[in-house]
């Protein structure tokens, strides 16, 4: 990598280091999953933190190391590189990071629609995690230990629930979709104005950000 354009441009070294060891997948072929302990090991072994560090300090040096790389690699400066956009992503519910090519990740409709949601439900749970690590469980009374059990079982079934709501969601608009297509090649139905052409045709980063058309 040239060494000047590097100089002053923070996170392109780390996001650089990455690439290197983590290449983005070819077009068409599928998405990488790195678990959160690879890239742990990657980001120790560069020294970026240790893994001998408590929990919390681990999960918020991750986060940060992450973001720091998703905010590079989708710059101005990382194309003019001539390198390829990519997002790391989180996959299962916090379990592991997909790493995808940007423009991939934005014509995942299924992924991006309940991302706020979702993103809301991981931090809950990846907060249950840290408390459960951070402490001994035995010493708290026998119902707050149930509560919290039954809560990180709860955000887990919401976060799988998402995901299936998400997928038959998508199913049924595919559906009715396809139909209408059916029927605009019948000429059974002509297209008068922009809202027919507008579900006919390929879905826009920006219709799932909820804004007028």
């Amino acid at each position: 990598m040239n060494s000047r354009l590097l100089k002053g441009s923070k996170g392109l070294a780390e996001t650089h280091e990455f690439a290197a060891v983590f290449p983005v997948a070819h077009r068409g072929d599928p998405d990488m999953i790195l678990t959160t302990g690879a890239f742990d090991h990657w980001a120790a072994g560069v020294g970026y933190y240790a893994l001998t560090c408590e929990d919390a300090t681990l999960l918020t040096a991750r986060n940060n190391l992450r973001k720091k790389i998703n905010a590079t690699a989708s710059s101005e400066a990382w194309t003019v590189l001539g390198y390829v956009p990519f997002s790391i992503d989180v996959h299962d519910h916090g379990k592991s990071y997909k790493v995808r090519r940007t423009e991939d990740a934005f014509t995942t409709k299924a992924d991006r629609l309940p991302s706020q949601v979702r993103q809301f439900a991981t931090t809950k749970r990846n907060k249950i995690q840290q408390l459960m690590t951070s402490i001994d469980m035995r010493n708290l009374p026998a119902i707050m230990q149930m509560r919290i059990g039954l809560l990180e079982s709860g955000v887990d079934r919401f976060l799988r629930g998402i995901d299936h709501e998400t997928t038959e969601l998508n199913r049924e608009y595919e559906s009715v979709r396809a139909q209408l297509q059916m029927l605009v090649d019948k000429k059974l139905v002509t297209p008068e104005n922009g809202g027919l052409r507008a579900i006919l045709g390929p879905d826009k980063p920006d219709d799932d950000e909820g804004e007028p058309a």
